[in-house]
This record gives C-alpha cells, sequence and structure tokens, in this order.
C-alpha cells in the first residue's frame, strides 16, 4: 500500500521541518522546492515532476522559491518486522499493565482476619 499526501506552501522562503518516515519521497507538483537534509553539506532544488527519495528518521526542511509550491509526499508501507512486532507487543503489555491498575498505581491489598 501507498499513502499521498499533498501540500502547499504557500509562504515563500518560509522552511517546514519534518522527519522522514518508511519510504517516503517528495515529488514536485507546482513551483521549485528547495530541500535541506539534517547532515548533508549540499541542498537540493527540485523542479516539477522532479523526486527526491529520503532515508528513514532524517530530518529535513522544505521550503518554496518564489510563488506557492505544491508538492506531494508518498510513503510505502513498512513491511512487517520482528522489530515492529516486538514494539506492538510491548505496548500491548503496557497497556495491559495500565488496565490492571488504578489511575494511582497499585492498590495495597488488605487482608481481614
Amino acid at each position: 500500500m501507498r499513502e499521498l499526501r499533498v501540500f502547499e506552501l504557500d509562504e515563500p522562503g518560509q522552511p517546514v521541518s519534518l522527519r522522514a518516515g518508511y519510504g517516503q519521497s517528495v515529488k514536485v507538483m507546482e513551483g521549485r522546492l528547495w530541500v535541506t537534509v539534517e547532515g548533508s553539506v549540499a541542498d537540493v532544488w527540485l523542479q516539477p515532476g522532479e523526486v527526491f527519495a529520503l532515508a528513514e528518521g532524517e530530518r529535513f526542511w522544505l521550503s518554496g522559491e518564489g510563488g506557492a509550491a505544491r508538492f506531494t509526499l508518498a510513503a510505502v508501507s513498512a513491511p512487517l518486522s520482528w522489530r515492529r512486532l516486538g514494539g506492538w507487543l510491548r505496548a500491548l503489555a503496557h497497556r495491559w499493565g495500565e488496565w490492571k491498575t488504578d489511575a494511582f498505581g497499585e492498590c495495597p491489598r488488605l487482608s481481614v482476619r
């Protein structure tokens, strides 16, 4: 499955910061887009129709030049991995632990004799 989101930068020169997810890429639809990737020594200028692939977890900034810049941010679904499965199981265990306690933690058990 592939997810597409369409964005428009309506303030030229005003950068927007994002963090890339798994399999994300930027494709320019209209205008000129300036891409800056954290830790990279060179910036990238994209014209309409050009695509720029991003590495998962990268922080990047986007800015338009001149008029409004429109672009799509596409992402593919991450494959099921043992790491993701482990994360889901930890989240489930955490929720189960919250369900067993009240809002203030464990309730002391009193024994009446």
